[in-house]
């Protein structure tokens, strides 16, 4: 896959015990990417674990890109057609991104359109689906019909 870059950062701390950046001052920011969505997880995160379960139960549609923070379990883990980030723990650091499952929806000028923190399937949805302009770069149903 292709590797992501970010155009600047806000002041995000990376360091060990720094806070992690506020999902507000994410919105904006330059992520050089395809537009859909990047899911940052954890091996060692149980409700990373569970959102995978689901994501793969569920038919997720649209571009899915997996960038692992820590660990990385094997491919037949990742949803059908997820592309998978060789680079996620530098990306997460760069973005101050230190809590996992943490989602980033990347438009089609190829920011950042939303993000946040997210325990299960219903909540990715529901930020996938916050920005009407990050819909409309989007294709069409974020979730195949079952």
């Amino acid at each position: 896959m292709a590797g992501f870059s970010v155009g600047r950062s806000r002041g995000a701390g990376t360091s060990r015990g720094a806070a992690a950046a506020p999902p507000a001052t994410l919105i904006g920011q330059p992520l050089a990417a395809a537009p859909g969505t990047v899911l940052f997880l954890s091996s060692t995160c149980r409700t990373s674990a569970k959102l995978l379960d689901e994501l793969r139960g569920a038919g997720w549609q649209g571009p899915l890109t997996v960038a692992w923070i820590v660990g990385r379990p094997a491919p037949h883990l990742l949803p059908a057609g997820a592309a998978l980030l060789e680079e996620g723990r530098r990306l997460a650091a760069a973005l101050g991104i230190r809590a996992t499952p943490f989602a980033a929806v990347v438009g089609a000028r190829g920011t950042i359109e939303s993000a946040g923190p997210i325990a299960d399937l219903a909540a990715l949805v529901e930020l996938a689906r916050r920005d009407g302009q990050a819909l409309a770069d989007r294709p069409p149903g974020l979730l195949a019909s079952r």
